[in-house]
């Protein structure tokens, strides 16, 4: 099938929360196949992903630095005032694939400008792949730029495909990474 659709694109600029749903089957040529989050302007907003499954979803995106994700992908335009946080809460994350960073997740700082906050707690995250070739392309969760909090969570049996070290379960490139209890 070459129908091409997100499940969800979420462009807003307020807060959003999306709880207990079955995200699945999203196909794109583009980021975020299962969840697309990119404020279109100027904002502080937050984002949280509540006892969902995100699960088969498929992001063929050229590999670049800034492009994956194909359960989640959540970056922001690059903008001085823009001061994003996106949370995922006891959510299981499987099986999703990306042809470049993040299989199950990615978060990626949209530029030099603004801020994005990543908080992962209590989540399952599992079998998922990512084939890119650009370096630290986390077959589970890949971050770019900005630093993660991932807690209290599973991140098992991912495949990266970078045969220069891409990170099976996380691969990042800059900022900081807090692991606890996971």
């Amino acid at each position: 099938d070459s129908a091409s659709n997100r499940v969800f694109n979420v462009t807003s600029t307020a807060n959003v929360t999306i709880r207990n749903m079955k995200i699945r089957h999203g196909k794109t040529s583009s980021s975020g196949a299962g969840i697309y989050i990119q404020p279109a302007s100027v904002a502080t907003c937050g984002f949280t992903i509540d006892s969902c499954e995100i699960v088969d979803n498929i992001s063929n995106v050229a590999a670049n630095y800034t492009a994956g994700g194909g359960g989640i992908f959540a970056s922001y335009s690059d903008n001085a005032s823009t001061s994003v946080t996106v949370t995922l809460l006891n959510c299981t994350i499987s099986g999703n694939s990306t042809s470049s960073r993040g299989g199950g997740v990615f978060f990626c700082r949209g530029g030099s400008n603004g801020s994005l906050t990543s908080v992962i707690r209590n989540c399952t995250i599992s079998g998922n792949t990512a084939s890119g070739t650009d370096g630290q392309t986390g077959g589970g969760i890949a971050i770019h730029n900005h630093g993660a909090t991932v807690t209290n969570s599973t991140i098992v049996g991912h495949t990266s495909t970078n045969a220069s070290g891409g990170g099976g379960g996380i691969g990042q490139r800059y900022g900081t990474l807090t692991l606890t209890s996971t």
